[in-house]
């Protein structure tokens, strides 16, 4: 008939439809091939598995074949027939509509064993009509099947994914089958390739911006479409060239049909670098190894990126370690540490003569160190747990007219100043004494906001108890403070000034 509508109820029997007028409201509404989940899910439906052994498993799903519904709850074995002694061949699962039988079935399609094998043909007439769900390369002497071995066929166009009319497919289960051969075949032809080449990808993605768009721009600088392999994903799925997009230049592609707004377009390209650019490869590839160690904070099992032993020098060796970011463990006996014992540290080395270091303890001292013009300051007490004096004196000291006392540590160094420790004197015994314990603090700058230079200190200190009558019972020091040191003053070895001896200083 030149045109047929239905459906109408019958009467008297005049109206009778057969099942490909029943099948025929969908034809151009849901294409052929496998459905998507309609959740959005991983796309298993009827994919191809293997195990291992030369048996693979069609999994569950369904599907429009041929305007033909069809479903499956099992996981359907196919046994592949043993491999060629001499030659790989490759063979196809499909999904055929067999007129003949009036059903769908599964079949294995065997290839021809060949140096360079390729799939057998899908049959598509008035006795069968078939789509390929996946290729099996069968290698020489094979005795059993890997994933690698197998290619998904589902999304392409001997078969595609059926979708929902607002949803699009997820091939993320494709995708592993596609990186499982890409793997395979690099590992192969990267040592049979008679001369130097590298591959690289790029990749790159757009968003719609307005309603029926076409025009999509690629975004990758280095895609040379004479020379380069492009591929093309909508909402995931990759789409066939010169059929659903064109490549108009380098940097755009036009689609066969316009997208809605705010659709993902997604790019990759593969570009092959000759032997006659290897050498350049090679050393951008090295300087990015360079770059990327400089970066790393730790070693690549996230312990310490720097280890310095006893006897070693840690601040050689980190800046040895170059510009960036380092982590560092310093045993115990390395050398020009501020204090006894292993150290954690954490450091920036923002030039080859600039930089910066923090040291940690077990115990919880903090302590850092600056690095400037080439050179270290030294390291600073951020805090202590148990600090060591800067100057100690078990029998004590006046000090004398004169008589110089050298702290370890300048006062300019300190974090606030020296804490000078006073306690009594017995003059009969000549040594220092346990009781009348005083301490005064001379900060860091003087009165006059500059480094001390000799300014006179006076320190009252009571050798016994005292009352406010009893001004004869305090002992007057008087100290001469410089940066780097305290000098003695002209009273402070006669009379009641050997009441009181000084015993140590501290940093605060």
């Amino acid at each position: 008939m030149a045109l047929t509508c239905g459906f109408f109820n019958s009467i008297d029997g005049d109206r009778k439809y057969n099942a490909e007028q029943m099948n025929n409201p969908y034809r151009r509404i849901v294409s052929n091939g496998v459905f998507a989940k309609p959740d959005g899910s991983k796309s298993t439906d009827f994919q191809v598995m293997a195990d291992g052994t030369m048996t693979v498993k069609v999994y569950e799903g369904d599907g429009i074949f041929d305007g033909k519904w069809a479903t499956s709850d099992v996981k359907l074995p196919i046994t592949v027939p043993v491999a060629d002694v001499t030659n790989p061949r490759i063979d196809s699962i499909a999904f055929r509509i067999d007129y003949n039988r009036r059903a769908g079935l599964i079949v294995l399609k065997n290839g021809t064993p060949a140096a360079n094998p390729t799939p057998p043909a899908m049959q598509r007439d008035n006795q069968a009509v078939e789509y390929r769900l996946a290729n099996i390369r069968v290698n020489a002497n094979a005795e059993g099947l890997t994933q690698a071995n197998i290619t998904d066929t589902r999304a392409g166009a001997e078969c595609g994914f059926v979708t929902h009319l607002l949803q699009q497919a997820d091939i993320s289960q494709t995708y592993i089958q596609w990186q499982a051969q890409f793997d395979e075949w690099f590992q192969n032809v990267k040592e049979t390739l008679s001369t130097a080449t590298l591959i690289r990808s790029y990749t790159s993605q757009y968003i719609t911006l307005t309603q029926g768009e076409t025009q999509i721009p690629i975004n990758i600088t280095q895609y040379n479409k004479n020379l380069d392999i492009l591929q093309v994903f909508v909402n995931g799925l990759r789409l066939v060239p010169d059929v659903e997009y064109t490549i108009d230049s380098n940097s755009q592609i036009t689609l066969a049909k316009d997208l809605d707004i705010n659709q993902p377009v997604a790019f990759i390209v593969y570009k092959s670098v000759d032997g006659s650019d290897a050498e350049t490869v090679v050393q951008e590839v090295y300087e990015l190894q360079i770059l990327l160690n400089r970066m790393k904070v730790t070693s690549d099992t996230g312990s310490t990126k720097i280890n310095v032993n006893s006897g070693a020098d840690p601040l050689a060796a980190f800046v040895n370690a170059g510009k960036g970011f380092h982590t560092m463990y310093i045993q115990s006996g390395a050398l020009g540490m501020p204090a006894v014992g292993a150290f954690r540290a954490f450091g920036h080395l923002t030039g080859e003569t600039a930089g910066w270091i923090i040291a940690l303890q077990a115990n919880g001292s903090v302590y850092s160190n600056y690095f400037n013009e080439g050179a270290w300051r030294g390291w600073r007490a951020i805090f202590e747990m148990n600090p060591a004096p800067l100057y100690y004196s078990a029998a004590g000291v006046f000090p004398t007219a004169g008589t110089n006392i050298t702290p370890s540590k300048p006062l300019s160094q300190c974090q606030h100043g020296w804490n000078l420790v006073f306690c009594g004197y017995d003059d009969v015994g000549k040594s220092a004494r346990d009781v009348y314990v005083q301490t005064f603090n001379i900060p860091k700058k003087s009165h006059k906001n500059a480094d001390w230079n000799g300014e006179s200190v006076s320190i009252p200190l009571i050798y016994q108890y005292v009352t406010e009558s009893d001004e004869s019972l305090i002992c007057q020091k008087t100290l001469n403070v410089y940066n780097d040191r305290i000098v003695g003053g002209t009273t402070a070895s006669t009379g009641k000034q050997r009441n009181m001896v000084l015993k140590a200083i501290y940093e605060y």
